[in-house]
């Protein structure tokens, strides 16, 4: 890709994004530049073909695999990102004196956050997402805490467009459910980190059953993904403010809102008939 890259996807994006279609040995290449961008900068393609185990000629066809002419635009990627991810921490004493500073740098970084979602969602697999939302006898959504209250919100959602969707705040009664889904039906599970154990086990459940599994998450390679059909990956970027580190949900909200839009355009005759009688 050449020429100006910077309006395009960023580096992590553009890695995360492609992650599925790489070589063994170029994702061995991606695993080590995801989790050292700082160290890659500084090294040389013969040194990270050496850390990595790998071979000059394995990391020149991952960085064109994913969307750079070579390992040299890849560093230079990797150096806007880095630069743009830095945000300027906040000290309880400026807090004190002033919390508007704070509230711009919160809202510049979820609006960062929203504008990111759209070069790490994977639009096949949103389309694959909607549609078996949209063909499924019931829909059961899953999440522990602020992920909870999401699933919740979906179950809302899809409700309103006439598909039968819940969501429980009990861990127990979501494992009672999730066993209840059938090959018709779809299970979606939401996790930020990928890791939540109850989540995991209710979507592995699901797709025991036979319905199809679709996981929200925001780390590719987490172990929720092991059981989702229909992966959707949402941006991570976090803020820091003095030492207390938000992850924030409303990428993950946001794309739960994606789907309810894409639902409500495969139901157009429902949602023209039915939304004035209960529209609030």
């Amino acid at each position: 890709m050449k020429g100006d890259f910077a309006s395009t996807l960023e580096a992590f994006s553009r890695i995360t994004l492609n992650l599925s279609k790489l070589r063994t040995s170029e994702k061995k290449v991606a695993d080590y530049v995801l989790a050292h961008p700082k160290e890659v900068i500084f090294l040389s393609i013969s040194e990270l073909a050496k850390t990595t185990e790998t071979s000059e000629a394995t990391i020149t066809r991952f960085c064109r695999s994913v969307g750079f002419d070579g390992y040299q635009e890849l560093k230079i990627g990797l150096t806007g990102d880095l630069a743009k991810s830095r945000q300027p921490e906040f000290e309880a004493e400026s807090w004190n004196k002033d919390v508007e500073p704070v509230v711009d740098q919160v809202m510049r970084a979820n609006i960062s956050c929203l504008e990111n979602i759209k070069t790490i969602l994977d639009m096949k697999e949103f389309k694959r997402a909607v549609e078996a939302i949209a063909s499924a006898k019931k829909v059961g959504l899953y999440g522990i805490g602020g992920s909870g209250i999401l699933a919740q919100a979906g179950s809302y959602m899809f409700s309103k467009l006439g598909v039968p969707a819940f969501a429980y705040n009990d861990p127990y009664l979501q494992i009672v459910s999730a066993t209840q889904l059938a090959p018709d039906d779809v299970g979606i599970g939401i996790s930020y980190s990928g890791n939540t154990a109850e989540t995991i086990r209710c979507l592995s459940l699901v797709k025991k059953n036979g319905a199809k599994t679709i996981c929200i998450t925001s780390f590719m390679k987490s172990p929720i993904t092991e059981y989702a059909d229909i992966v959707l990956l949402a941006t991570r970027r976090a803020l820091s403010v003095f030492g207390v580190t938000t992850r924030t949900l409303i990428p993950l909200l946001s794309i739960l809102d994606a789907l309810y839009i894409g639902l409500a355009l495969t139901r157009k005759d429902f949602v023209l008939e039915k939304f004035q009688d209960f529209e609030a």
